[in-house]
This record gives C-alpha cells, structure tokens and sequence, in this order.
C-alpha cells in the first residue's frame, strides 16, 4: 500500500479571452498569462477542439480532441509534483489497482470564521460551482499517476473511495493498494478458487 499527500501545485497557463468585437489589433492582444493553486478536473470544458490541416485525400479538415492549455499545464504540475516525491514504488503492470483518492479544499477566504471552521469540522461540504466535480477530478488524478509511472495503465483501476472535503492544506490525498490479478485463464480461475 502506497498513501501520499500532495499538496497542490501551482501551474501557469496562456488564456486567449476576447473583450471586444472584431479582429485584434496585434497579435497576442487578448493573450494573458494566468496562475492558479485550484485543483482542476478533466471535464468537458478541460478539453478542445484541435484543427490538424486538411486530410489531401478527402479534403476535409483533420480533427483532435486535446485538452485546454489549462488542463494540460495542471496535469503537467501534477505529474511532477508524483514523480518528485522521494519514495516511488515500481510499476504495478500485473494486477489491479485499489485508488482511494480525497481531495483536499482550502475554504473561500472571504468567508466568516464561523464558515470556515465549520467547513473544517466537515460540517460545509465543497458543492459550490469552483470545486468541479469528483469524477473529473478522479478522472485526472488516474492519467496523471499513470503518467507518473505508479500503474501501467488506469484501467488497472477498478475500485476505490473518492471524496472532496474541505481542509487546512489544498492537495490530493491518495492510498493506492495492489490487489490480486485478475484470473485470465480457466487454470487461473481454479487456482485462486483452490487457495481461497
């Protein structure tokens, strides 16, 4: 059993937003460069549309999905912040994976003390529109500990707890646990019924 806390990076980004009509009067005017600590999921708005030229054959535009500069300066963040951590296990290639994964919410600063403290005792759960949901942010942890070399792949995952609370130090809390692997074979299949 693997359990690590990992506080949440810091990552920058590059974000194109128009406040005005018509075409731009240099290049890069609507440009800015943007920093956050917020954790960040992989939902539908963490990914684009990517224009890759035209196919020569049928002349149709040839298009990807990648994620948003954010997203992928996020994902970025936190797999170095995995790969930097001192004591890292080899990779789980042959079994399955139990992810229990908690993500750790400063609350808002400009709410009362009383707010605060009762969002420490896990009175106030993070529910508001900025905390996204727990699947994406289950869904980018999994890529990011692939990514990181923890597992070979995240289907190796197939169970675990997630939860989203709220806390003194924002960050990923995660106990990753081997399992047995999956039987393949009916050989397989009656030797773990016979040992167990």
């Amino acid at each position: 059993m693997i359990e690590i806390f990992l506080p949440a990076p810091t990552y920058k980004w590059r974000e194109t937003k128009k406040t005005h009509k018509g075409k731009c009067p240099k290049r890069g005017h609507c440009r800015r460069d943007r920093e956050s600590r917020m954790l960040q999921g992989k939902g539908n708005s963490s990914y684009k549309i990517i224009h890759k030229g035209l196919n020569p054959k049928t002349r149709k535009p040839n298009l990807s999905i990648g994620l948003t500069e954010r997203a992928q300066a996020a994902q970025d963040a936190i797999v170095a912040g995995l790969i930097a951590l001192p004591e890292r296990p080899e990779v789980a290639t042959a079994c399955d994976v139990r992810l229990d994964a908690t993500f750790v919410f400063e609350p808002v600063e400009s709410w009362p003390a009383w707010k605060k403290e009762a969002a420490l005792a896990q009175h106030i759960r993070p529910t508001f529109h900025n905390v996204g949901d727990r699947g994406q942010h289950l869904k980018m942890i999994e890529d990011c500990l692939e990514k990181a070399g923890y597992y070979a792949n995240d289907r190796q995952v197939t169970v675990g707890d997630v939860s989203k609370i709220y806390g003194l130090h924002q960050g990923y809390s995660i106990r990753i646990t081997r399992l047995r692997p999956t039987p393949r074979t009916k050989k397989d299949l009656f030797r773990l019924l016979n040992d167990s």
